[in-house]
């Protein structure tokens, strides 16, 4: 008798260590990981970053967005630099931007942009929505850099995750061996 209520007893202790590893192994739900920083210091986005990947919702355009094969930023203090690979052609602009928070701004001509700094768990990527609002084009992006050209396939499964959270569109991963554009005007 007392050898069956240990036996109850290791069976018990086994199905709560099963049951307890498995709610903790459970998937991370919206609220975990659609978060913004809580504190944006723009020295920690000092340098150079490659897009890893994107999710691009087009809410109005009278002409096909164009694709990149290729997107780089720079930041420098508050000035941001990007350099886009499109086509055989870099295209390149730079401006300062303004920090509130996680949130961010800054306007290229009539064309205004905006966006939020978001938690990942991936340590040197940056996850960021960028929005642009032009006369003849609406878009918002769920964007993925890194200062690494690639990322690992558990940081991959959580851009699909944060992705779907933000009802966004099916992304793209970037093909890391397309060459990026140099934030130098002449220089690729």
């Amino acid at each position: 008798m007392a050898s069956t209520y240990r036996d109850a007893l290791a069976v018990c202790a086994i199905a709560f260590a099963c049951l307890t590893s498995v709610s903790r192994s459970s998937p991370l739900t919206c609220k975990d990981l659609i978060q913004p920083l809580d504190e944006v210091d723009p020295h920690d986005f000092q340098g150079t970053w490659a897009m890893v990947a994107d999710s691009l919702k087009v809410i109005e355009a009278e002409t096909p967005v164009e694709t990149c094969k290729s997107v780089r930023i720079d930041f420098s203090n508050t000035t941001f630099t990007k350099a886009n690979l499109c086509g055989e052609r870099c295209q390149l602009f730079s401006r300062n931007i303004t920090l509130d928070g996680p949130h961010y701004s800054f306007s290229y001509g009539p064309v205004n942009f905006t966006g939020t700094l978001y938690k990942t768990s991936c340590a040197d990527c940056m996850l960021l929505t960028f929005k642009m609002d032009a006369p003849k084009e609406k878009t918002e992006e769920l964007c993925l850099f890194s200062r690494r050209r690639a990322v690992d396939e558990k940081n991959l499964k959580e851009f699909e995750a944060q992705v779907k959270c933000l009802d966004m569109p099916e992304h793209v991963v970037m093909d890391w061996t397309e060459a990026l554009c140099s934030t130098n005007p002449g220089r690729v």
